[in-house]
């Protein structure tokens, strides 16, 4: 998943990684990472927000960073831990590359 985030702006995906477990890794997008906004333009993502895509690269949801409510149905669809996992499992929290 990656969560767009601007300068000040945080967009807590804490409980819906935990629910997810490892089934999330989460790459954050921030000016820093993203200078010349080359990861927003290819998702076409216009301020804070995230976008959901799938391991055959097929996006499968986006939204601004106001709207978690279809992040939270899908996690809870698709992405729950499998029973009997640890349901505080960290998600994997990956670093943005300068320049990607």
């Amino acid at each position: 998943m990656l969560v767009f985030e601007e300068a000040g702006t945080t967009i807590d995906t804490s409980d819906l990684a935990a629910r997810a477990g490892e089934r999330l890794a989460l790459l954050r997008v921030t000016p820093e990472s993203d200078p010349d906004g080359d990861v927003h333009a290819r998702y076409n993502q216009r301020g804070p927000g995230w976008v959901l895509i799938r391991p055959d690269l097929v996006v499968a949801a986006r939204a601004s960073a106001r709207d978690l409510s279809l992040l939270d149905r899908y996690v809870d669809r698709v992405l729950r831990a499998p029973r009997g996992a640890p349901s505080k499992a960290a998600p994997r929290q990956l670093a943005a590359a300068s320049g990607a």
